[in-house]
C-alpha cells in the first residue's frame, strides 16, 4: 500500500492500491500465508511480505531467516493443533538462542544532523542555503534526487561545493534517465562518478522504474562497506538480498519522504530498515533530502555554526 500511494492522478493510486490487494488476498486465501509469503519473496515489489519482520524474530540469520517465516506461517496456519503447538515452541526457541547469540553492530559515529534546509527561489539558492549547513573535513552523504542532471551546470557546482568544504559528497541524483543514483564528489579528483543507481524502481514513481544497475562502485570507509538503497527499495527483501550484504556493512537508506506527506513513510521504512538491518547483522543510516548522515572521522571546523546535536539524534 505504501508503495503504490500517491503515484499519479486522483483515481490511480485508488485503482492500484485495489488491485494490488485483490490479487495479494486472493494468493493468501488459495495457497494460504506460508506459501503466499514463500511467492512474495520471489516477486522484487513486493513490499508487503511478511519477510519484513524476520529480524525481529532471528535477528543475524540472513538467507535463513527468509526462508523461516514461510515455514512458521505454514506451522501456525495448520490445522493440525500438534503442528501448531510444535511451531510456537519452537519459533520461540529458535528465536531466544539466535537473540543471545547475535552480536549487534553499531555504526556510532555515523550521525544523522537535521538540517532543516530553509526555502529558496531558485534550485541554486536551495543547494547554497544546504551547502551553508554542512561541516568541513568530513564525510556527508545527503538524500535522494537532490541533484538533476537536467540541470547540465549541477555536477560542477556540486563539485565546487565539495573542493570548497574539503568534504567527500555523496549525493542523490536524478538521472537523464529518470532513474536515482548516488553521485561521489570527491574533493581533491572530482570525476562525479555513479556508485549506485537504484535497482528496483515501482512503476510511476519519480526516479525510474523496472530493473536498474544497483552498485556500480565500491565505497569503503574506515574500512567499513558502504551499501545503498534508494526510497522504497528498503521495503523489499529482494532489495536487500540482491545486496549480498557484507556483516558489518553501513547500508545507507537514501530517501525523500516529502512527498508522501502527511503518509507516515518514513516511520514506516525505519521500523523496516531496523528489522532487515537486525537480519542481516548491518548498521543502517538514513539520508533523507534535507537531511544529510555525516561521518566525524577527521577534525571538524568548530567555528562555523552548525545544528546542535542530541542523543535522539543518534541512530543506533
Amino acid at each position: 500500500m505504501l508503495g503504490l500511494w500517491n503515484l499519479g492522478g486522483p483515481a490511480t493510486p485508488l485503482i492500484l492500491l485495489v488491485l494490488w490487494l485483490g490479487i495479494t488476498t486472493l494468493i493468501f486465501t488459495a495457497l494460504g500465508p506460508g506459501i503466499g509469503t514463500l511467492l512474495s519473496l520471489a516477486f522484487p515489489w513486493h513490499i508487503g511480505s511478511a519477510t519484513l519482520a524476520a529480524g525481529e524474530l532471528w535477528p543475524g540469520t540472513r538467507e535463513l531467516g527468509l526462508v523461516l517465516i514461510p515455514a512458521m506461517l505454514c506451522g501456525l496456519c495448520s490445522r493440525q493443533r500438534a503442528w501448531q503447538a510444535s511451531t510456537f515452541f519452537g519459533v520461540a526457541a529458535i528465536s531466544a538462542c539466535t537473540w543471545w547469540a547475535w552480536d549487534p553492530f553499531n555504526a556510532n559515529e555515523y550521525l544523522e544532523v537535521d538540517l532543516d534546509t530553509p526555502p529558496a527561489i531558485t534550485t541554486r539558492g536551495q543547494e547554497l542555503a544546504l551547502i551553508e549547513r554542512l561541516p568541513n573535513n568530513s564525510t556527508v552523504w545527503l538524500g535522494e534526487n537532490i541533484v538533476s542532471l537536467k540541470d547540465r551546470a549541477a555536477l560542477s557546482r556540486w563539485c565546487g561545493y565539495a573542493a570548497q568544504l574539503q568534504s567527500e559528497l555523496f549525493v542523490g541524483a536524478l538521472e537523464r534517465n529518470n532513474r536515482s543514483a548516488i553521485r561521489r564528489f570527491d574533493p581533491n579528483d572530482c570525476r562525479a562518478n555513479v556508485v549506485y543507481e537504484r535497482l528496483f524502481g515501482l512503476p510511476g514513481v519519480s526516479g525510474g522504474s523496472g530493473i536498474g544497475a544497483g552498485q556500480l562502485e565500491d565505497v569503503t570507509i574506515g574500512g567499513r562497506s558502504i551499501r545503498w538503497l534508494i526510497c522504497f527499495e528498503a521495503f523489499l527483501p529482494a532489495a536487500w538480498k540482491d545486496m549480498a550484504i557484507q556483516p558489518e556493512a553501513v547500508v545507507v537508506i537514501v530517501t525523500n519522504d516529502r512527498w508522501t506527506h502527511p503518509v507516515p513513510v518514513d516511520v514506516a521504512r525505519r521500523k523496516v530498515a531496523l528489522s532487515m538491518a537486525r537480519l542481516w547483522a548491518v548498521a543502517p543510516v538514513l539520508a533523507e533530502t534535507g537531511r544529510s548522515t555525516v561521518e566525524h572521522a577527521q577534525p571538524v571546523d568548530h567555528h562555523r555554526s552548525y545544528p546542535k546535536l542530541s542523543q535522539n539524534d543518534k541512530l543506533m
